[in-house]
């Protein structure tokens, strides 16, 4: 592991009473644009972390959420050696949840691969907070980039429609509209959470009856609007807010037990001269561990 900057000055040791691990992955993979890359994101966002209070929105003491930094994964993982270091990872701290840092979106499938070799997340959902579907096939020939990602998750799944969504879709190509309309995949275009948040995740979660499916939550950045994350690739008008995430957020926790978080897609060299979008990244990683323990 690389060592850097802890998130938070978090302790680097791990015990029994470890709930939370902070990896970072600083990957690009193969992107569809050139603006800006990923690379340095988990090293910009934990730095940044080091300026903010050691409490949650509620108060709650964030060294009673017992998070651990494991540092990033070695710069010299490529894509097709990921599932394996994030496998080894997990199991160093079996019981904790994951939250990484990414990293372009296309480690989110590896890291689900990762996750499906436990016997206990053999129903796993998957969850994307994103601007777009990343429903594409492939991207010139590529079936692994960061607009495929969703596409190759829903293949790993072997899902049902029911067990993946994308949720804050506003920027969506005829292909990828093509492919969803014909396998019924399950989609909130922006302007569902604009006219009737509540009763439209209600209505595509409700199924769960009671019953709370574990599920790994995907956050592109760009799901936020440009006003307030700024520094990512595609920069789409018309995004969530900062509380309509953690309004979302709740929402998903009360349905699903969430095993693992990504945040990806962010290009600190697009951010603001004051890191904002960096700042969005570290309170987010705080404010979904707090809601994450808290409905446990």
């Amino acid at each position: 592991m690389i060592k850097t900057n802890c998130f938070l000055d978090l302790p680097s040791g791990i015990d029994e009473n470890t709930e939370f691990i902070i990896i970072g992955i600083p990957i690009d993979g193969e992107m569809t644009q050139q603006r800006g890359k990923c690379v340095t994101a988990p090293e910009v966002v934990r730095k940044i972390s080091l300026d903010l209070s050691l409490t949650s929105e509620d108060g709650t003491d964030l060294n009673t959420l017992h998070m651990v930094d494991l540092n990033d994964v070695p710069k010299d993982t490529t894509i097709e050696k990921l599932t394996q270091k994030v496998s080894q990872l997990l199991n160093i701290v079996p019981q904790a949840i994951p939250i990484f840092i990414g990293g372009s979106h296309i480690v989110s499938n590896h890291i689900v691969q990762a996750l499906l070799r436990r016997k206990e997340n053999q129903n796993l959902h998957y969850i994307s907070l994103d601007a777009h579907l990343d429903c594409y096939d492939n991207w010139n020939g590529n079936k692994n980039t960061h607009c495929t990602v969703t596409r190759r998750i829903y293949e790993t799944l072997e899902s049902k429609p029911s067990q993946v969504y994308v949720i804050g879709a506003r920027d969506i190509d005829l292909p990828e509209l093509e492919w969803v309309k014909h396998v019924g995949f399950n989609f909130l275009r922006m302007i569902d959470i604009v006219e009737n948040r509540d009763m439209k995740l209600e209505a595509i979660f409700s199924e769960r009856k009671g019953i709370k499916p574990p599920v790994y939550l995907s956050v592109d950045i760009d799901v936020f609007d440009p006003s307030v994350a700024p520094a990512t690739g595609y920069a789409i008008p018309g995004g969530i807010s900062y509380r309509e995430y953690l309004l979302i957020l709740n929402k998903i926790a009360k349905h699903f037990t969430i095993i693992g978080v990504d945040f990806v897609e962010y290009s600190p060299e697009l951010d603001l001269p004051n890191k904002m979008t960096a700042f969005l990244i570290a309170k987010l990683i705080i404010e979904t561990a707090n809601m994450i323990k808290k409905n446990r």
